[in-house]
């Protein structure tokens, strides 16, 4: 009987479980005694929360993304379209009109998009990658994501592209993406539906933002979403994959339907940059070719990596500079601005870089698949060119300019051009000039591989040799190299419309990507250490310093902590001596440092005013025997600083002045001020009220947060660095048997793996076990020497700075009223 009673108690609490898990153990489970009525009702709520959260927000995004993405298109042709028309229009009467018309173009539309974004949203200058990789990690910069900061970068990368500067849209658009994200994240979290409170539902939105922001740009869902992996995140979530792989799909589709109605562009059926290659378009025996190819495009890809951050920091930090800045933000983009419209001038030196093409126009001749140094008149009709792509490229319809010359200049222009544009204060992108420059490269290498092999490989009658495939392979690799992403030869696929090229487009993006990986970090990491974002960089590979140093080697080993017998004065001075951390460790006691827990320092402060709060309380019973008249001036001065204390004062950004005394009594303390008797009593009643009060011992058993995170002092750099990224750690203790022995943060890490690239990951101190080995051998060599071993450089010295420690915030009592020195 006992038996039966348990199962049948066991049945009943399973039945329950299922009904409150909200139908997940079976979608039409329904628990005993559920009425019908209840049971629909049940399974509308699941069905509702299945479509609207998981499906409805992510379709939403995409297709807002895909609308905002056509808008944009079309207004930036639209710039650049009145660009070229009035160079043709000026051109008609002289030279130096037209070429004054082109530059003032230009310069007209930098200067609107410099003045707009600087006045609407200065957070939209420049990709906007990096700042939504610091946000996925986990650190939050509001003013990235706001509504101003969209429109500051829709509006500034339409004029900043329709001047015709050597500058993307992809990069910018995963940062209007987020935006996007961000803005629908609020909008539902003003719901009542407890399923729009989901903590993880903004990285979610975020991951999937990054993929839609490729998808609508380039038409690749699939890449877009692998490259929003590769390029934004650490570690992702695989529940996030078909989330990413919806909202993706759902902004390409829209993005295509657009352009057929809306631009009537051929572009919505086929490949963005449709090819036409044949299937057996190339031999085994070019492999080699395309890993040449490859390994340049690493190289020049670390290159063009140093080489932009050298100029990034000269702008920010060079004085000179900095004057020039001073006297007008405008000088340097104007300046940038001349240079590039006088190169790009198409009656001028731009007759020999095809100047007056777009950057679309430049891809498509580049992937042509014809060779462009044959003549007309050549034997192969099939891979002649049409005449006027060979005059784009050759001066002229009676231009003599040889296409080796042309592309060896072009890239030569746009590698640089695309350097110093990248760091105007303008929105600008470099994945498409990336893209551009790679295709340049690829194109001029393969048309002197078809020059060395005039009739192919294996002879006339076998497959030729095409240019057009070295051009798309040159564009995945240099591509690849600059951002670090193996998923650009998925781009490169779905733009082309062809997988045919699958094995060499793979084979150049590894070396480019392995090359360019060890040299350099990717062009957004460069980015991040330039704008000093709290991101922690990533480890190259190949880099065992990484596995030799250990915790107690990078830790901070004076570390600010709190104890059970910690008073409220004490727990006072700490706090205004850490302005910067967030939180505290609570020890057992001095002595064995015991690690209890941690503390947040928003908590600390909040019962740091709730106790001085109480002896306001105090003392105002204690005067309400006494006559207003005498204590009208005191209480009209407690009153403003009570006010001031609370009203005034930013939360949680430190200790207050007003918190050390209820009352600011400066002018008691200096002599300045006559009162009587009684308001002299009522002063130092107040302040000793309060000086007794403070050496109470301070209340944490309910607040301890008793499991914080705790390394060993053993623990590998490299694992350390894995686990501040898997879990957006801020910081993390350091124990010894349970006893607290130092502190690591993200300073830290950041400060150790500054120069990994450079000199490797650099220690701050020895292990216990080297420096007991130096101990040793000081001792050994005692008589030899003439200074004391425990002085050496190996030893841990007393007054090593501390985190967050400010001199100029500490504070102290004096004998007499509480008053910050």
């Amino acid at each position: 009987m006992p038996a039966d009673i348990y199962q049948e108690g066991f049945e009943g609490a399973w039945e329950s479980a299922q009904a409150d898990d909200g139908g997940n153990m079976g979608l039409f489970a329904c628990s005993s005694g559920e009425s019908l009525r209840h049971f629909w009702r049940r399974q509308y709520h699941n069905l509702t929360h299945f479509l609207v959260e998981d499906w409805f927000l992510s379709a939403v995004l995409g297709i807002i993304m895909a609308v905002l993405s056509v808008s944009m298109d079309f207004g930036i042709e639209w710039c650049q379209d009145w660009h070229v028309d009035l160079l043709n229009y000026f051109a008609q009467n002289s030279t130096m009109s037209a070429y004054g018309a082109w530059i003032g173009y230009a310069l007209v539309l930098v200067v609107a998009s410099a003045i707009f974004v600087r006045l609407v949203g200065p957070q939209a200058v420049g990709s906007g990658i990096p700042e939504v990789k610091t946000i996925m990690r986990g650190v939050l910069l509001k003013e990235y994501v706001t509504f101003r900061v969209l429109v500051s970068k829709m509006i500034g990368l339409i004029l900043s592209l329709g001047s015709g500067l050597p500058i993307g849209k992809e990069g910018p658009f995963v940062h209007i993406a987020a935006v996007v994200a961000t803005l629908l994240s609020k909008l539902t979290a003003g719901f009542q539906k407890s399923f729009y409170r989901n903590e993880s539902r903004y990285s979610e939105m975020l991951a999937a933002a990054c993929a839609v922001a490729i998808a609508c740009t380039l038409s690749a869902p699939v890449g877009g979403v692998l490259y929003s992996i590769e390029a934004t995140s650490v570690f992702f979530a695989i529940r996030n994959y078909w989330r990413a792989f919806f909202a993706a799909c759902c902004s390409a589709i829209t993005f295509r339907l657009l352009r057929v109605f809306s631009l009537h562009s051929h572009k919505s059926v086929i490949g963005y940059f449709q090819t036409e290659f044949p299937n057996d378009s190339f031999f085994p025996e070019e492999l080699p070719y395309f890993a040449l190819l490859g390994i340049l495009c690493g190289f020049l890809g670390a290159s063009f990596i140093f080489i932009h951050r050298q100029v990034a920091l000269f702008v920010k930090d060079n004085q000179t500079f900095k004057k020039i800045n001073n006297l007008s933000m405008l000088i340097f983009p104007m300046f940038v601005t001349l240079i590039v419209s006088s190169l790009t001038y198409p009656l001028g030196f731009g007759r020999i870089i095809a100047g007056a093409l777009k950057q679309h126009e430049w891809l498509e001749d580049f992937f042509s698949d014809c060779v462009w140094h044959l003549p007309l008149d050549a034997n192969s009709t099939k891979l002649i060119c049409d005449p006027q792509l060979l005059e784009n490229w050759t001066g002229g319809p009676d231009g003599d300019i040889s296409i080796f010359v042309s592309l060896l200049t072009f890239v030569i222009t746009f590698y640089c051009l695309s350097i110093v544009c990248y760091t105007l204060p303008v929105p600008s992108g470099i994945f498409l000039p990336s893209f551009v420059i790679g295709a340049a490269i690829g194109r001029l290498i393969g048309e002197v591989v078809a020059y060395w092999h005039p009739e192919g490989i294996k002879g006339v009658n076998e497959v030729q040799i095409y240019p057009g495939i070295y051009a798309i392979v040159g564009a995945a690799a240099f591509t690849g190299a600059v951002t670090h992403a193996v998923s650009v030869s998925v781009i490169a696929f779905e733009m082309t419309g062809q997988i045919t090229f699958l094995l060499p487009v793979l084979i150049a993006v590894l070396f480019a990507n392995a090359i360019c990986s060890y040299l350099q970090p990717s062009i957004y990491d460069s980015a991040i250490k330039i704008k000093r974002l709290p991101y922690l960089p990533e480890i190259p590979p190949s880099r065992s310093s990484v596995h030799q140093i250990k915790a107690e080697q990078i830790m901070v080993v004076n570390v600010k902590f709190i104890t059970q017998q910690t008073t409220y004065r004490q727990l006072r001075d700490l706090l205004a001596s850490a302005p910067n951390l967030r939180s505290f460790p609570v020890v057992a006691d001095n002595e064995t440092k015991i690690l209890l827990g941690s503390i947040a320092r928003e908590y600390l402060i909040r019962i740091l005013r709730q106790k001085l709060y109480t002896v306001k309380v105090h003392v105002d019973n204690e005067r309400r025997q006494m006559s207003y008249e005498e204590l009208s001036v005191s209480r009209n001065m407690e009153t403003r600083n009570l006010r001031s204390m609370y009203d005034r004062e930013p939360s949680f950004s430190g200790v207050p002045r007003s918190t050390n005394a209820l009352c600011e009594i400066e002018e008691f303390a200096n002599g300045t001020d006559s009162r009587n008797s009684r308001g002299w009593d009522d002063v130092n009643r107040l302040w000793l009220r309060q000086s007794q009060m403070l050496d109470q011992k301070i209340d944490l058993e309910e607040s301890i947060d008793q499991a914080p995170f705790q390394l060993v002092e053993g623990t590998s750099l490299y694992t350390v660095h894995n686990l501040f990224n898997l879990l957006a750690l801020n910081h993390a203790y350091v124990t010894h048997a349970g006893r607290l022995v130092g502190v690591i943060s993200l300073t830290e890490l950041r400060n150790t793996l500054e120069n990994i690239y450079v000199l490797g990951a650099v220690p701050v101190r020895p292990t216990a076990a080297q420096r007991r080995a130096a101990d040793e051998a000081n001792r050994r060599m005692a008589p030899m020497t003439l200074f004391d071993s425990n002085l050496g450089p190996n030893s841990v010295d007393d007054d090593e700075p501390l985190i967050g420690l400010s001199d100029e915030m500490s504070l102290e009592f004096q004998n007499g009223p509480i008053r910050p020195v």
